[in-house]
């Protein structure tokens, strides 16, 4: 099964779950998959097909979770990069990338809409970010109609990360519905995660890091919590109020947690999973 299919499994198992946090937006499973659906059928429209690169350029939030699940029903490929990206850099990858479609908002805005592409890809604005094509808003508005299911294989890229450059451009490296799949089971067995589990979506969703919560968590029903403007003062108050039960970290804010003047203020008692990605620690 690719992993649009996954995800509708999930969705067909516990739809009133609640999927998905964003501020003051609670979705469940039923809710969200029709909002992803509705971005389905309109990149669909606007001719992305199964195999288009999709560049994102967003922060952490609702939105690029829903064009995550959208984009792997439709067999196109999410293709995230860093919001902080100057235009040159943004362009550079869009064209290695031979994307069919840029996805930003305000913060990356500058970035997008001056970058210098080769081709001319879809600008598709999210938050009121100008510029674009069409926007988020709009796409939503699309009637209840179904997209059209590509035959998608496993071995299908469904996914590419781009690398931080350390020698030389960024290379942009595939990953297939296989892997993304395999990845977030082996994470779910390691950190022994069980169903219904809940996290923080802090880490970036350009990195594997960020990718790894989100799959997992679709695939245990569990729900993400998103923080588009990250602070550790931010960090705390979601863990206790959403009661959080498994995070996924670095090694420094996990530092940054434990010595925050408020950490023991907080009532942390379902948080039961704590785990560090250990790539990224230095001796």
């Amino acid at each position: 099964m690719d992993l649009g299919r996954i995800f509708e499994s999930s969705v067909s198992r516990f739809p009133e779950n609640i999927a998905i946090v964003d501020e003051d937006r609670r979705y469940t499973y039923r809710e969200f998959d029709s909002e992803i659906n509705k971005l389905a059928v309109s990149m669909q429209k606007l001719g992305i097909e199964k195999g288009d690169r999709v560049v994102i350029i967003l922060k952490n939030r609702l939105e690029t979770v829903a064009f995550y699940w959208a984009i792997q029903k439709i067999g196109a490929v999410f293709t995230p990069i860093n919001f902080r990206l100057s235009s040159e850099e943004v362009s550079y990858c869009v064209d290695n990338a031979e994307a069919k479609a840029v996805v930003y908002e305000p913060t990356s805005e500058d970035a997008a809409v001056n970058g210098s592409f080769t081709d001319n890809p879809i600008l598709i604005s999210v938050l009121g970010a100008r510029g674009g094509d069409t926007t988020y808003k709009k796409m939503l508005k699309q009637e209840n109609e179904d997209y059209h299911i590509p035959n998608i294989d496993i071995n299908d890229i469904c996914l590419m990360l781009y690398t931080s450059g350390t020698t030389g451009k960024p290379k942009g490296v595939p990953r297939t519905h296989l892997n993304e799949y395999s990845a977030a089971t082996a994470h779910i067995i390691q950190n022994r995660y069980s169903t219904h589990e809940s996290t923080i979506g802090a880490m970036p969703l350009y990195h594997t890091m960020g990718m790894r919560s989100l799959v997992s968590m679709g695939l245990l029903n569990g729900k993400l919590v998103m923080t588009p403007d990250y602070s550790i003062e931010n960090t705390l108050e979601i863990l206790e109020r959403e009661r959080i039960t498994c995070v996924y970290l670095i090694p420094t804010i996990f530092h940054d947690l434990v010595h925050n003047k408020d950490f023991n203020k907080r009532n942390l008692r379902n948080l039961k999973k704590n785990w560090i990605c250990w790539c990224c620690y230095d001796n």
